[in-house]
């Protein structure tokens, strides 16, 4: 027998026959089992088989029933303010500030880096950073000032949470 898979956008179609007519024996109603690698935003989603059609040799429509599915895809999820205000800082310390980021997704939620649009920003910790399941970790994120005056930049947080691959955070703090 000759099972055949395409894929045309997101539908996937299966053709199993016999280029010899020959009955499939020992498949006890199962005619395949199909499996996926999964990537995507968390939640259910429902697999229903469409346009089956199991035929004979006479081109006679056999089915008697058809069973859909079902498969959960588990990912991570950042949840984490959209800014942080750093301390009011003497322009001879280092201003450091942290801020706390969540996984409220399934799966570990990994900090692979952290830039930042401006001179002089740093994260303390070391990367990348792994937050498992409901779990919330801090970063430290420090500055060195050169000059006194309100100061603001923008973070961005890459991580593996397939709908927020980049967090922009805004930055703002003082100097004296």
């Amino acid at each position: 027998h000759v099972a055949l898979g395409t894929m045309n956008g997101d539908v996937l179609t299966i053709v199993i026959y016999s280029p010899t007519n020959s009955a499939l024996k020992d498949t006890d109603g199962k005619m395949c089992d199909v499996k996926f690698r999964l990537n995507g935003t968390s939640g259910w989603y429902y697999l229903s088989p469409e346009n089956v059609v199991l035929s004979n040799v006479n081109s006679i429509n056999m089915v008697s029933a058809v069973s859909q599915g079902r498969v959960q895809i588990k990912s991570p999820k950042i949840t984490s303010n959209a800014s942080l205000t750093m301390p009011l800082t003497a322009i001879t310390n280092v201003a450091t500030a942290s801020y706390s980021i969540r996984n409220s997704g399934q799966v570990p939620l990994t900090i692979e880096r952290v830039t930042f649009l401006a001179e002089g920003y740093g994260v303390v910790d070391e990367l990348p950073l792994v937050i498992e399941a409901s779990k919330t970790k801090n970063i430290i994120v420090e500055y060195a000032p050169t000059v006194k005056g309100k100061y603001s930049t923008t973070m961005n947080v890459y991580t593996n949470d397939p709908n927020n691959r980049m967090k922009n955070v805004a930055i703002s703090g003082e100097i004296y």
